[in-house]
């Protein structure tokens, strides 16, 4: 009997280790497919955004080049081989002029010839290494370009209306170009090559309606271009060159070489150019962003910050010299006409699109900034509304529960406003035509004594805290200085708002605010052994050190029980 049992407890044994084997080897693949799961999750996670940084790879109708199969060397040798080509062509040419075998005509002929060749031979090799291939068309647009402009300019061969249709030709060639090796330099050497034509072709645009037309359509055209082939770069290049190149050339201009038919002046026609860029190239963003599903990114917002504050100086620039009275409005209007094309964008992707926000946002500071409160606001009202504009948009922020309901730029156009009121008060400059000039020395201080227990108090925020309280301070002494006509009355003001600030910080057990009385009583001596004490009367000078000496030993008892405060916590 004990046998059986035996032989039974060893068949068990068994059965429980063959379940202990099993049962690992299920916990292994399931950890194996945990882990590729996760492998899987992560590539996902790695992936590029769908944002102007991965679109540009996944989304662009451009073929990608295979760059990470090709070194440095070879591009450089490539690049190295099609200049020495250039160059070849140069001296060869040269060679022919002191011969006196080359002609003019001869030398353009030649020249057209060898760029024709460059972009042929690019073609045929294209097949083998399209990437490289495409350094020899390159070199042959460059060729193209300089004969076009040197038949033109230098030889006088072709009249500026044939010179200006070959340079047309040749800029369409570049975008075909680009289509077809996939290498943008194409498309940016025509749009470089195409707004830089009435620069050379002097002639080619005879008034500014014919420059406006264009300049126009060039713009539409690398829109469109953009669009279709998915690369912002193209258009964004074209704002530069159509807005600052239209602007030079027009300043450059005597008006008598204008034809302005509407008899309304021809700065109006400059200004409706320049709107018309505007509406142009707005339009092209947010049709990009809606083509391509590519939410403008804030490193792409920042590249077209510089062309939305060039294109406002622009317009102001024009309008107070002409028409002082539009100063504001019709750039305003223009900032309407960004958040029309910024919101249809939003609505399309349901996408908050904080890139393109961020940039209608600073336009519209920057309006408001310049244009309005700068340029247009009467100059005795600044400070009301320097002071009213900051506190108003901390309420609203406040309303919404949230901080970033303002964006940063309205949030920096503010406080610079706020700050240049707040100077122009404690210095009391410009406030005699001000409308209740000593309320606003009341108010201010205020402010910021609100401010700082919002901001300290409430949101337990120091930074901020140190900086409200300070300005707080300084501007109460500065309105004791201004209100009150006695050094000794000013003593006193002094004194008062230090102890006052101790006592304070005791109720309320506020470390910070009772160590800010340091500021105060120090100033307060300062000015009692710098300014004070030097001009004044025996019994002025009895007083204030009396005033001096009570105010201090008062502060020090009350400073002594900030010790038992805890350091607020930052």
């Amino acid at each position: 009997m004990f046998d059986v049992k035996r032989r039974l407890a060893a068949i068990e044994e068994r059965l429980r280790r063959l379940e202990q084997n099993q049962a690992r080897e299920t916990a292994g693949r399931s950890e194996k497919a945990g882990l590729e799961q996760a492998r899987l999750e992560q590539a996902r996670d790695m992936a590029p955004p769908a944002g102007d940084q991965g679109k540009k790879k996944t989304t662009s109708s451009i073929p990608v080049a295979e760059s990470d199969s090709r070194s440095g060397v070879t591009t450089i040798l490539g690049w190295a081989g099609a200049t020495a080509l250039v160059a070849a062509a140069a001296y060869l040419i040269r060679l022919a002029i002191d011969s006196g075998w080359l002609t003019p005509i001869r030398q353009i002929a030649l020249a057209e010839l060898g760029g024709l060749l460059l972009i042929v031979s690019g073609l045929v090799l294209r097949r083998s290494d399209r990437e490289y291939a495409s350094l020899l068309p390159a070199g042959g647009i460059v060729i193209l370009f300089l004969a076009t402009y040197a038949a033109h300019v230098y030889f006088g061969l072709i009249d500026a209306p044939v010179a200006g249709a070959t340079v047309m030709l040749i800029c369409v060639l570049a975008l075909w170009l680009c289509r077809v090796f996939g290498n943008l330099m194409f498309a940016l050497f025509s749009v470089v090559g195409s707004y830089s034509a009435p620069f050379l072709l002097d002639s080619l645009t005879p008034d500014i309606t014919g420059l406006v037309i264009y300049f126009s359509a060039w713009s539409v055209l690398y829109c469109v271009y953009a669009i279709w082939i998915g690369q912002r770069i193209i258009y964004l290049l074209a704002a530069y060159m159509a807005l600052i190149g239209f602007d030079v050339i027009w300043r450059a201009s005597s008006p008598e070489q204008w034809a302005w038919a509407f008899g309304s002046g021809q700065w109006t026609l400059a200004l409706g150019f320049q709107t018309l860029q505007l509406v142009i190239f707005a339009g092209g963003t947010a049709a990009y962003s809606m083509k391509w599903r590519s939410p403008m990114g804030m490193d792409m917002a920042w590249a077209h910050a510089p062309v939305v504050v060039i294109f406002y100086f622009i317009q102001y620039s024009l309008l107070n010299e002409y028409s002082p009275g539009s100063v504001f409005w019709i750039p305003m209007l223009s900032g309407i006409v960004m958040m029309a094309c910024f919101g249809l964008a939003r609505a399309y992707l349901n996408d908050p699109l904080k890139g393109a926000r961020l940039l209608v946002s600073a336009y519209m500071a920057l309006v408001l900034f310049h244009a309005g409160f700068l340029d247009t606001l009467p100059v005795e009202w600044r400070p009301w509304v320097g002071v009213t504009v900051a506190p108003a948009l901390v309420a609203y922020a406040a309303w919404r529960g949230n901080w970033r309901s303002v964006d940063p730029p309205m949030w920096f156009a503010a406080g610079t406003v706020y700050l240049l009121s707040y100077v122009q008060v404690i210095a009391d400059t410009g406030l005699s035509g001000v409308p209740a000039s000593m309320a606003l020395m009341f108010l201010v201080p205020v402010q910021l004594y609100i401010a700082y227990y919002w901001v300290h108090r409430v949101n337990e925020t120091e930074t901020w805290g140190v900086f409200l309280l300070y300005l707080g301070h300084v501007a109460s002494m500065a309105a004791a200085v201004h209100l009150l006509d006695s050094r000794l009355e000013v003593s006193v003001a002094w004194g008062a708002l230090a102890i006052l600030c101790l006592i304070v910080a005791l109720a309320w057990k506020d470390r910070l605010l009772g160590q800010s009385s340091l500021l105060v009583f120090g100033a307060s001596g300062a000015k009692v052994l710098i300014y004070d004490l030097s001009d004044a009367g025996p019994l002025i000078r009895i007083g204030i050190l009396v005033v001096l000496g009570i105010t201090f030993y008062l502060g020090g008892l009350l400073y002594q029980r900030l010790t038992d405060i805890r350091q607020p916590a930052g």
